[in-house]
């Protein structure tokens, strides 16, 4: 039963994290143009009918691919070029000096004997991460929330700075009368942005601690 409740849990997270990053660049971009209800020779409204919505839902699916795609290349290159914002490389790095880290990649060695002449350096954080996640029997799912929501933040952030661009080029009103707009657009998109680092840096952290407490468990039940 278990497995049933977290594969819908899994599923209704994919695609909220994607439907969400592609309706708010689909209604920010219809705000910024002036609410047209037509798009060419096709009725935007009324979005009250079934198909609608439907084509609504499936029309922003398909934009959160791009949009997070655009997010985990351009804007993280972008933010490792800003002092003082971490990009997922810098949080991967930060993961990558911890103790802990090193503890666990030792403890991860002692249990799969194969990997005991792989050096600490020559794999990446997030290899050594699927590993950790692979050795977790059970608890996997907290760890899949927290990727989750942080590729749900890095898209709705991705498409609020790309509505922000937008507003200022494309805008009909002044650029005067648009930074009301503008700006709130931004602050959410740094906001949004904050909080993907925060669920990003969970998600790759909780494995190796997760690993740890479980590996020190099985400890105890042997001296038991």
């Amino acid at each position: 039963m278990d497995t049933i409740v977290d594969g819908i849990e899994r599923f209704f997270l994919d695609v909220i994290g994607y439907v969400l990053p592609g309706l708010t660049l689909l209604v920010g971009g219809w705000l910024i143009l002036g609410h047209p209800t037509r798009f060419g020779s096709i009725d935007i409204f009324p979005l009250a009918e079934g198909t609608g919505v439907v084509g609504l839902v499936t029309i922003s699916y398909l934009l959160g691919y791009p949009i997070i795609a655009v997010g985990e290349i351009v804007l993280d290159w972008l933010m490792s070029r800003v002092p003082r914002i971490q990009s997922r490389r810098d949080i991967e790095e930060k993961v990558h000096s911890d103790p802990l880290f090193e503890i666990a990649v030792e403890q991860l060695k002692n249990t799969f004997e194969s990997l005991e002449k792989v050096p600490c350096e020559s794999a990446s954080v997030r290899w050594w991460r699927g590993i950790a996640i692979s050795a977790i029997h059970g608890q996997s799912q907290v760890i899949y929330r927290f990727t989750a929501i942080a590729q749900l933040n890095l898209g709705v952030a991705t498409a609020l700075f790309i509505v922000t661009i937008f507003s200022i080029f494309v805008g009909r009103q002044p650029l005067s009368e648009r930074l009301g707009v503008v700006i709130p657009l931004l602050v959410l998109g740094i906001l949004f942005l904050n909080r993907h680092q925060e669920f990003y840096r969970r998600s790759i952290t909780l494995p190796f601690s997760m690993f740890l407490v479980q590996d020190i468990k099985k400890g105890d039940e042997k001296i038991d």
